[in-house]
């Protein structure tokens, strides 16, 4: 909708969704972080607390070091239900 890219490449994801929860990807969540570190997105939309499909399962709180990294450097608002973080100045 926006014509941006995602914030991280596919073949980064640090977990593959599974009916038993996730398998982790060795590595995976350093890239994504120097991906981050690098290239960090204007906003982060946490489509966990509403229910949205079944990401329920997958909430920033679930991962200390990404819920560390949003409260560090995102403030948290909310957009129709949704937690929308929004990079700080």
């Amino acid at each position: 909708m926006s014509g941006r890219l995602s914030g991280f490449p596919v073949s980064i994801r640090p977990f593959c969704a599974s009916s038993k929860g996730g398998l982790e990807i060795p590595r995976a969540w350093d890239l994504f972080f120097e991906d981050l570190e690098r290239h960090p997105p204007a906003m982060v939309v946490d489509t966990s607390a509403p229910g949205y499909f079944a990401f329920t399962r997958f909430p920033p709180s679930r991962y200390p070091r990404l819920q560390s990294f949003l409260v560090a450097n995102y403030e948290r608002t909310e957009v129709a239900g949704f937690p929308l973080w929004e990079r700080k100045p």
